[in-house]
């Protein structure tokens, strides 16, 4: 159920994953992975709230896990509460000793939101120049880059995510297809249909 709840969040399928992942937490009640599963798609359902309760059980059984933590802070992005999200994405970045270029990129993501996008394109330039001499997490610049409403520059990105089979760019297709991030741009079917997957 729990394998399945993702697929079908990665598909678009929030009902039927809900359905799916209820009854995989019925079986582990007390898994972090399922109740992060669990709170991505209360959020693509627009059950924000429930989402950060159900983040905040998990996070109780195990404070380090650090997907809970970043899920936390897209919830709150959802939500428009950008303080919350920032320290949750903060407090993400210090768990691994400032290493995560998935992290770093969650911080600019907020500070975008939040106005701070003088920040926020600083953390892009330092990710940019990064990616010449290591990896960095391609998927989550190029949310960096749409929440800075550089479009042409996210789907750049994505395309190169797509190409290194960046593991993260499945499990956030659903932040892409927002309409406020890439949902209406064609690029995006494309992109959808390279994957095998339904706009």
């Amino acid at each position: 159920h729990h394998r399945y709840a993702a697929v079908l969040n990665i598909m678009g399928r929030s009902e039927e994953g809900l359905t799916e992942i209820r009854q995989a937490q019925a079986l582990e009640p007390h898994t972090p992975s399922i109740s992060t599963v669990l709170a991505l798609l209360l959020c693509d359902v627009g059950e924000v709230d429930s989402a950060i309760e159900e983040l905040e059980r998990a996070l109780e059984v195990d404070p380090g896990f650090h997907m809970g933590r970043i899920t936390m802070g897209a919830a709150h992005l959802y939500a428009g509460r950008t303080d919350e999200a920032l320290a949750a994405f903060q407090e993400v970045d210090r768990l691994v000793g400032g290493k995560s270029t998935g992290a770093a990129a969650s911080i600019g993501v907020a500070h975008a939101f939040s106005g701070n996008v003088d920040e926020a394109e600083r953390i892009l330039v330092e990710l940019t120049e990064m990616s010449k001499h290591q990896p960095v997490s391609s998927s989550m610049v190029a949310l960096l880059c749409f929440s800075l409403e550089r479009k042409d520059e996210g789907f750049e990105w994505l395309d190169r995510a797509y190409e290194e089979r960046d593991l993260l760019l499945r499990m956030m297709l659903p932040a892409f297809r927002r309409p406020d991030v890439a949902g209406d741009d064609p690029r995006l079917n494309d992109l959808l249909e390279r994957m095998g997957l339904e706009s």
